[in-house]
């Protein structure tokens, strides 16, 4: 499977996926975006993130 393709994350942008990512009260639409951006940055491949959350 093929990894998306994402740039680098700035050490801020790091962060605030990070700070997303784990957020309870930011709109549910960010949160899930963050998740995936998260999941690219992490060499993921596109169905694998497509896919259920931990596969």
């Amino acid at each position: 499977m093929v990894p998306v393709c994402l740039r680098d994350l700035t050490a801020d942008e790091l962060a605030t996926v990070k700070r997303l990512v784990h957020s309870h009260t930011a709109p549910a639409q960010r949160v899930q975006r963050a998740q995936i951006i998260w999941r690219a940055s992490r060499g993921e491949s596109a169905s694998a993130i497509a896919g259920p959350p931990g596969s």
